[in-house]
């Protein structure tokens, strides 16, 4: 999802995309104490000719598929993923308040959340 705010901040002009995305999705994952899997150099590729090819709209129709898939996600992985990488980040505690379950279950909850979105994201062959 940092990914995501970053594709939606991201200008063509200034930047690549997987150097303008790499420093947020290290930051978020730093900042999360947890382990994230490494930018491979073929996504890295894949990033760089998104940005190559009319930006804009492929930025426009990844993020329609992105917002299609978390849509789709179930109430609570919805409102975990929403809280914790939408416009105001939450925490774990804040979100376990709102779903009413402990901080431990909304980090499980994000966590199956994720899974599910990157299951669907190959199945729809949504390459990022």
């Amino acid at each position: 999802m940092a990914l995501w705010r970053a594709l939606q901040n991201w200008r063509a002009e200034t930047a690549r995309l997987s150097t303008y995305a790499a420093f947020p999705m290290r930051w978020h994952a730093d900042n999360q104490a947890r382990r994230t899997p490494m930018i491979s150099s073929m996504e890295v590729e894949k990033l760089d000719a998104l940005a190559r090819v009319q930006p804009d709209q492929e930025r426009a129709a990844l993020l329609a598929r992105v917002r299609e898939s978390v849509e789709r996600l179930p109430r609570a992985h919805r409102i975990a993923i929403q809280m914790r990488f939408g416009e105001h980040e939450h925490t774990l505690l804040e979100v376990g308040r709102t779903l009413g379950v402990s901080r431990e279950r909304a980090r499980q909850i994000e966590a199956e959340a994720l899974n599910t979105l990157r299951r669907a994201m190959r199945r729809r062959r949504i390459h990022v």
